[in-house]
């Protein structure tokens, strides 16, 4: 709604990224633009899709819909951005589900090439399943935001969630985790077709990164 778009511009961010499942349904299609169609159209905004969006066959209006409202398919392909005086590449990842550009032609992590351009500031990498987070240290990802697990959906005090959609089952459900050289963050969501959600509400994580002194 307006109110949240409100919260997350007054946090001062640099940058947007959703990390897959936007629709469930042909007709929430169209309301897309009423959740994200007044943003600054300068603000870098990222997106990659998800099994719910392949579920029902709306890879394409999804995709369509989301650039025409200046949102950047890092499913598609990689991207160069400029940030502060630094460059970052951002790359994406939607296996299993979808294989539309998951390794990405900018970098060659086997010989630490990335073309005719200088080696980036920060390696962004989008993935809509922690599972992926392999991927994302092969190819040096700083940071790799996900989402796909919903936080488990339901916490139990001192236990926590008990089963997520990753093959970790719920070891990365949501949160912050070290893999060397990878941060990965796994979000909560903001929804989900399930409608209980217990100890587990729904969350959009505003993050700040800070160079290594």
């Amino acid at each position: 709604s307006g109110a949240e778009i409100d919260w997350v511009m007054s946090q001062g961010v640099e940058m947007l990224v959703l990390s897959g499942d936007l629709v469930d349904d042909a007709e929430a299609v169209p309301h897309l633009s009423l959740a994200l169609g007044e943003l600054p159209p300068e603000l870098p905004k990222f997106f990659v899709l998800g099994n719910h969006d392949r579920a029902h066959d709306l890879v394409e209006p999804a995709r369509d819909a989301m650039t025409a409202l200046g949102w950047l398919d890092a499913g598609a392909q990689d991207w160069w951005i400029p940030l502060r005086s630094s460059q970052v590449l951002v790359v994406g990842n939607e296996l299993p589900w979808l294989d539309r550009h998951a390794s990405p032609r900018s970098i060659d992590p086997a010989r630490g090439v990335f073309g005719d351009s200088a080696p980036p500031g920060l390696i962004l990498g989008i993935s809509h399943s922690p599972d992926q987070l392999p991927w994302g240290q092969s190819l040096g990802c700083q940071l790799l935001l996900c989402g796909h697990t919903h936080g488990g959906q339901v916490r139990i005090p001192g236990v926590g969630p008990i089963i997520a959609p990753s093959w970790h089952g719920s070891r990365f459900a949501s949160g912050v985790f070290f893999k060397a050289p990878t941060v990965m963050h796994v979000s909560r969501g903001v929804s989900g077709t399930h409608p209980l959600r217990w100890r587990c509400p729904p969350e959009v994580s505003v993050l700040e990164l800070a160079c290594a002194s």
